[in-house]
């Protein structure tokens, strides 16, 4: 569904798309959009996060920075537009007490924002609890990344572990584990290689420990991190 309505967003004369992608951290919806642009042979653009320093831009900077970009990019030129990490977009005034609604005329200026983008563009969060469901609405599609099933952990796992001397039981410990993401993989294989384990129970041991910092209890080699 999402190749072929990028398709047909990016033909001649349509209309831009509007795409919220959500999920938790690592999941992988950056790579869904890259692999979205490549099969539709179009070009990629983010809108950026930091200034010119270094630093954080506000929300009304980051949305002004979306509207430039979607207008520069131009449309009828096969170009697409990523809006990540947009949580500080979208949020309500917070009291002790709860939330209070965003005011009905920044509500209808991040409406028209949504529905009416010059080119494909997809908006990137972790979570949208905390995104007025009216808003929800407006998008084309809404999309939410889970952490991959079984089969897909076990390529992501053997990908992200080639090369270092994890036993198969390890790895198929790992890849049962049901929440796990790709990202939580590649990190923690990053650090073994860094560290050149000395052999299989050292790799396994220092995996686990790895993965223990990010709160992660995996039996890899019969004992707990």
């Amino acid at each position: 569904l999402l190749v072929r309505a990028l398709g047909a967003a990016l033909a001649a004369d349509a209309r831009g798309l509007g795409v919220l992608i959500h999920g938790p951290t690592g999941t992988g919806k950056s790579e869904l959009v890259r692999v979205l642009a490549k099969e539709a042979g179009a070009r990629l653009f983010s809108v950026k996060t930091e200034d010119s320093d270094g630093d954080p831009i506000c929300a009304p900077q980051r949305l002004a920075s979306l509207r430039l970009t979607q207008r520069l990019v131009g449309r009828g030129a096969r170009n697409v537009v990523v809006f990540d990490e947009i949580e500080d977009v979208f949020p309500d005034t917070i009291h002790p007490f709860g939330r209070v609604q965003r005011r009905g005329e920044q509500k209808g200026h991040l409406g028209k924002i949504i529905e009416e983008p010059p080119v494909p563009t997809f908006w990137l969060s972790n979570e949208i609890a905390h995104i007025d469901p009216a808003l929800v609405r407006r998008f084309d599609l809404v999309v939410e990344m889970r952490p991959p099933p079984v089969e897909a952990r076990r390529k992501i796992v053997a990908g992200a572990l080639a090369g270092l001397p994890i036993g198969e039981a390890a790895r198929e410990r790992l890849a049962k584990v049901e929440d796990l993401t790709p990202a939580e993989v590649q990190r923690a294989a990053r650090l073994v290689r860094l560290l050149a384990p000395a052999d299989e129970a050292d790799a396994e041991t220092l995996l686990g420990q790895s993965l223990a910092t990010h709160a992660r209890k995996i039996r890899l080699n019969g004992r707990t991190p």
